[in-house]
């Protein structure tokens, strides 16, 4: 593998988009912007998140346990399931926000996560979350906006992970509904069945 400092990306800015469970965004993904999401599928757009505190994935769980007989040690092992979440620091605590994340306190909902740098965007979509609001908002300080914690537990894995570039020579941007697996990098095509 060569050494590419085009590679490289600072999420400069991001926005968080979700809707209702099992809602698939291929269809639409060029609609998502800094500023809205498509109207299609009805897709919330939650506005400023904080800058000081960006989304902060974690994964619970995932531990092996060994098990051994008074002959034999380590005859077998359990791997416990992994539990991944991610949480975001709202901070446009507007009435309209605010009633919409007490709305989706404990719903599951489809998720999509963009990062913006320069004319490179980065997608994340998982189509099936929990949220969860934690705690009341909390104040940042004299040089912060106030947040409130939303965090959403991943229930069914990230189905496309689609780092975008500046299309040119007719490259597809996003994965279309009939290559939904398809994940482009530069100028080059990796089929996740095939990977």
């Amino acid at each position: 593998m060569s050494v590419k400092k085009s590679g490289l990306i600072v999420p400069k800015f991001g926005a968080l988009f979700t809707a209702t469970e099992g809602a698939s965004p291929l269809a639409v993904l060029d609609e998502f912007t800094k500023a809205a999401g498509p109207t299609t599928g009805s897709w919330n757009h939650w506005g400023h998140l904080s800058r000081e505190n960006l989304p902060e994935p974690s994964s619970d769980g995932g531990d092996t346990t060994s098990y051994s007989t008074w002959l034999e040690m380590n005859t077998d092992s359990e791997t416990e399931e992994s539990v991944d979440s991610v949480t975001y620091s709202l901070a446009q605590l507007d009435a309209e926000t605010i009633a919409a994340v007490s709305a989706l306190n404990g719903k599951k909902v489809s998720m999509v996560e963009l990062w913006f740098y320069g004319t490179k965007r980065f997608a994340g979509w998982c189509p099936s979350v929990k949220a969860a609001v934690s705690g009341r908002p909390a104040a940042g300080g004299t040089d912060q906006y106030a947040e409130m914690k939303l965090t959403l537990t991943i229930l069914t894995p990230t189905i496309n992970l689609v780092p975008l570039i500046n299309v040119e020579g007719g490259i597809a941007p996003w994965p279309t509904p009939e290559a939904p697996n398809t994940l482009y990098i530069d100028d080059t095509a990796f089929v996740a069945a095939a990977a």
